[in-house]
């Protein structure tokens, strides 16, 4: 189906000019580098000293660090002011018999079967940690060992470095699929890894996503962005089934929110076209909650909202493909361990992965 939302402006590039750059800039003072980010249209200023070109720009470099340029007498105070709790913390404890347990779980039905498009609007919780597992409270999911569910697949992770996590814990020995590291072209999280499980033809591939992103104090250079979506996708031969899983999140959040809104239109012309390929699953991994994370020497800090924010954006440039695609609640898990961090533990990536298993398998 078309992008028609009203809601979003249609024209992606029309979103750039208007709304990232100043509105009073004509074409003629903008630099043209979408060759250089392929993915979607990427245009800057062009230098103020008439001795440099747009061909003299190397790399495009903005980080977290000290970043208050433009805040407001208000935002500054709130950003300075530290953390407070507002009202009181009430932990409480629900006891249930295995009996009562699996009686619930048993009158539900499998995620597999689940009406995708209801995963789009679900206003309560998606589900709770019983026994030190996640259990969904909408759908259940089968027993099967996930070998055989993902058998001559292709699953690529097409994000940032907590995508980069899904992929450790699929290799993992935990799953006992005994994947092994084929190939790794690049370094830290702009890297494209490849990991082969031999015993089951499973490729499982993590892409970073080639859009320009803020990490820390590392530049964007060209060289870090790979090809398109598009072409990255690809048929293998000796496979029958593709799964797709997209993620962007933190590293575009130093940017306006009108240049997430622009990136999302832009994954959703390519899965426009994925869409129509035979035996290909598509998921979106929505935004999960977290605080504080400390790397090198520096502090990422994120209030709740902004992930929310995000997630309102990606339901809104996806409607007309709620049916097709299918929707990651990860903010739940995340919150229901206060989950506190930018890369959330072990056990929550663990929650994360099997619920995508379940509506998979």
């Amino acid at each position: 189906m078309p992008y028609t939302n009203p809601l979003i402006h249609p024209n992606l590039l029309d979103v750039i000019r208007t709304n990232i750059l100043k509105k009073d800039n004509k074409d003629s003072d903008l630099c043209n580098f979408s060759y250089w980010n392929k993915t979607m249209p990427w245009y800057c200023l062009k230098p103020v000293n008439r001795t440099l070109s747009c061909n003299d720009l190397t790399k495009y470099e903005r980080n977290w660090i000290g970043y208050l340029e433009g805040l407001n007498d208000c935002e500054l105070h709130l950003v300075k002011r530290g953390q407070y709790r507002v009202g009181d913390v009430i932990n409480i404890t629900i006891e249930t018999s295995k009996r009562n347990h699996s009686l619930q779980e048993n009158e539900m039905q499998q995620c597999r079967a689940y009406n995708r498009s209801k995963l789009w609007f679900l206003k309560q919780s998606t589900g709770y940690f019983y026994q030190g597992r996640w259990i969904m409270t909408h759908c259940k999911g089968r027993n099967i060992f996930i070998g055989e569910c993902l058998r001559n697949t292709i699953i690529y992770l097409w994000g940032d470095s907590t995508s980069l996590q899904w992929l450790a814990h699929l290799k993992s020995s935990n799953l006992s699929l005994g994947c092994t590291l084929k190939r790794i072209s690049g370094e830290r999280w702009h890297t494209r890894y490849e990991a082969y499980c031999l015993k089951y033809n499973l490729w499982i591939i993590y892409i970073p996503h080639n859009i320009p992103a803020v990490a820390g104090g590392v530049s964007n250079m060209s060289s870090y962005f790979s090809k398109p979506l598009s072409e990255q996708v690809k048929d293998f031969k000796n496979t029958s089934k593709r799964v797709v899983i997209l993620h962007i999140y933190s590293h575009l959040q130093i940017e306006r929110i009108n240049f997430f809104i622009a990136n999302v239109i832009a994954m959703r012309y390519y899965l426009e076209k994925l869409e129509r390929m035979s035996q290909t699953q598509i998921l979106i991994k929505l935004p999960h909650m977290h605080r504080d994370e400390g790397i090198d020497g520096w502090v990422i800090r994120q209030p709740d909202y902004i992930g929310l924010l995000y997630e309102s954006v990606i339901r809104k440039v996806f409607t007309g493909m709620h049916h097709s695609v299918i929707a990651l609640h990860n903010k739940d898990i995340t919150i229901a361990t206060k989950s506190m961090k930018l890369h959330p533990e072990h056990f929550v990536v663990s929650a994360m992965v099997e619920q995508f298993l379940h509506y998979l398998c």
